[in-house]
């Protein structure tokens, strides 16, 4: 387990190092916060999960660079962006984290989609209904209906601890 922490704590010298390089604005956009979590978790993950252990090592030589990969080329980002969507994909495929609205932004899309179908439906079985009334109100309902749920699940595994 030390070899783990001493990974981490390597990891964050070099983050913090590199953050003097970028713009708090940079660091915003490009999610180094976000990076910062991952590794944090990959690290409690990588004694059971060899995917885990082998991320550990792509992420600290990342961070050793990062500075210069978010003021560099665009080549440079997309190394920077696809390593950080990879372990995201993993830690939520492998290990059930979620990034921060996952589930509302994904319930909203299905409950207005649904709401959408429901509304056309509608519309079609009953030409005599008021139009605007029948293609409006579903998918708000739908939406709202998403919101919900979805806001709902967030919470719970907030609640857990497995958001990114």
């Amino acid at each position: 387990m030390s070899k783990h922490t001493s990974w981490l704590g390597t990891f964050n010298e070099h983050l913090s190092r590199e953050n003097e390089k970028i713009s708090p604005r940079d660091a915003r956009f490009f999610h180094v916060e976000r990076f910062s979590r991952i590794a944090e978790i990959v690290n409690q993950q990588s004694g059971s999960c060899q995917s885990c252990s082998d991320l550990g090592y792509q992420l600290l030589e990342m961070s050793e660079k990062l500075g210069d990969m978010i003021n560099g080329s665009g080549r440079d980002l997309r190394q920077y962006e696809n390593l950080l969507e990879s372990s995201a994909s993993h830690l939520r495929d492998a290990h059930g984290y979620y990034p921060p609205f996952y589930f509302n932004y994904l319930y909203n899309f299905y409950g207005f989609a649904a709401g959408l179908a429901v509304g056309i439906s509608l519309f079609f079985l009953f030409p005599d209904w008021n139009a605007y009334q029948v293609l409006l109100l579903p998918p708000a309902i739908g939406f709202l209906a998403g919101q919900l749920a979805g806001r709902k699940k967030d919470n719970r595994l907030r609640q857990h601890g497995k958001k990114l």
